[in-house]
């Protein structure tokens, strides 16, 4: 833990060109260089060790081609794997240049660093493109890959990327000289085999917890389908459809009139209960807070980055005072139901149940039941694959795609007039969300388990 000081100083023979407060600060030199004096293990610098590749391409050049792509909101920060997206070229949104990565090469995000947005790029995406926020490091002969990459993830390594990080809002770290500084372990071939057996024996035993709590969400999706009598189509796969001029209803977005959309609305019509719009159960709240003129206040703070897809919790939960926080806020108070607009399909929304009170994103909806209507039903029903299907064709912008007000309060509700079939309903759906829950809290101290091996190890 790096403790707080409010002054100290440097002779000027040692700033080294750098006078920001991070490169400077003694606890960071003290705690990195005790580390890597104290280890029997010879450290060594990225510069030595890894080559910094620079491919890049325009995917705008490639107008019929797909790929995948991954920016720092698409890899497991826990796990340390991407997860990307699957785009055509042609939807790319400026002639940007992107980076090429290929398969065994390591993904460190240049961009607030610290928080571990490290991932080894698997072999399915060989030559796929990722944002130029990343460096793209392919390791020497004589550095296992593996090994680089659990020594990227280590506390040694949070630290050094902290010291030479610089600018406030979106701290970063030049690729090109800073980060070939950063020092790594480099012990014997053998050695990093060994340690890398046994954080992977670990491992596999979380991804076994991960698998199973997959088995039980995907029961409860389909518990709460079936309690609703609503049988979903199988999505297919459409290159291209018309929709007549008389058909477009003031809206020219394409993905209001996609196909999809009618056999959703189909399915939906079939089913045990009445279809509604959001609209008309919940009721919005828009209070906000101007941070000025609170600068040294302190808040409970939930950044979008701060909800779990897909279930309903709270992770990393911050307090920070006003002048630390740049973006606009909204204030959450206790039994609030709060969704995601911008980038629905990442799958976020939960209920503010452990705070009073709290401030956020103003990406967040903000919402009150009204009566007679289960806050945790339509939790449950909003993270579910229906609202997915519903919100997917008719988001708008392309960088950051988002849900309109309008749209969200239209989106269709299929719910029991009966406020204790709806409590039913929503308690069998969540006994077994709680049995998934349990299992991914054990499989997320599995993952911490295994990052605290390798310092254990001896590294």
């Amino acid at each position: 833990m790096i403790e707080s000081s409010n002054y100290y100083y440097h002779f000027p023979d040692v700033l080294e060109n750098r006078i920001d407060f991070h490169y400077n600060h003694p606890k960071f030199n003290e705690i990195i260089n005790k580390k890597i004096l104290q280890s029997t293990i010879r450290f060594v610098t990225l510069g030595e060790s890894i080559d910094v590749l620079k491919d890049s391409r325009n995917p705008q050049n490639d107008s019929e081609l797909e790929f995948e792509y991954v920016d720092i909101t698409n890899i497991d920060t826990i796990r340390g794997i991407p997860k990307p997206k699957t785009m055509f070229c042609k939807q790319a949104t400026s002639s940007r240049m992107r980076q090429v990565m290929h398969s065994g090469t390591i993904l460190v995000s240049t961009t607030r660093p610290t928080r571990n947005a490290i991932a080894i790029v698997p072999e399915n995406l060989d030559n796929h493109i990722c944002s130029t926020g990343f460096a793209v490091l392919k390791c020497k002969s004589e550095l296992m890959t593996k090994f680089a990459f659990y020594a990227l993830r280590s506390g040694i390594s949070t630290y050094q990327f902290s010291k030479y990080c610089s600018g406030s809002g979106y701290p970063a770290i030049n690729q090109d000289i800073d980060l070939k500084k950063i020092k790594i372990p480099k012990p014997t071939l053998d050695f990093q085999q060994q340690v890398i057996s046994a954080i992977e024996m670990v491992e596999l035993q979380a991804i076994d917890l991960e698998n199973k709590s997959k088995k039980i969400r995907k029961e409860a999706e389909e518990l709460l389908l079936l309690e609703l009598g609503i049988e979903l189509p199988k999505e297919e796969k459409i290159d291209y459809y018309l929709c007549w001029f008389d058909k477009l209803k003031n809206r020219l977005g394409h993905g209001n009139y996609h196909p999809s959309v009618k056999r959703l609305e189909d399915s939906l019509e079939s089913a045990k209960y009445r279809i509604v719009p959001l609209g008309s159960l919940i009721n919005l709240k828009q209070d906000s807070i101007e941070l000025s003129k609170n600068p040294d206040d302190e808040f409970f703070y939930f950044g979008l980055e701060n909800i779990e897809p897909n279930t309903g919790c709270l992770i990393n939960v911050q307090k920070l005072t006003g002048q630390d926080i740049l973006s606009k806020t909204n204030i959450f108070k206790k039994n609030q139901l709060m969704f995601s607009g911008l980038r629905p399909y990442l799958n976020k929304c939960f209920i503010l149940e452990d705070y009073e009170e709290a401030i956020g994103s103003a990406e967040l909806f903000v919402c009150e039941s009204k009566e007679g209507i289960s806050l945790r039903f339509l939790k449950w029903y909003l993270l579910s694959e229906i609202t997915i299907r519903q919100t997917k064709w008719i988001l708008s912008g392309a960088s950051y795609p988002r849900l309109d007000e309008s749209d969200f309060l239209n989106l269709k509700i299929v719910i029991p007039d009966d406020y204790d079939e709806q409590v039913k309903i929503f308690k069998a759906v969540g006994k077994k969300i709680k049995e998934a829950t349990d299992k991914e809290h054990r499989a997320k101290r599995k993952w911490q388990e295994a990052k605290k091996l390798f310092e254990k190890n001896g590294v």
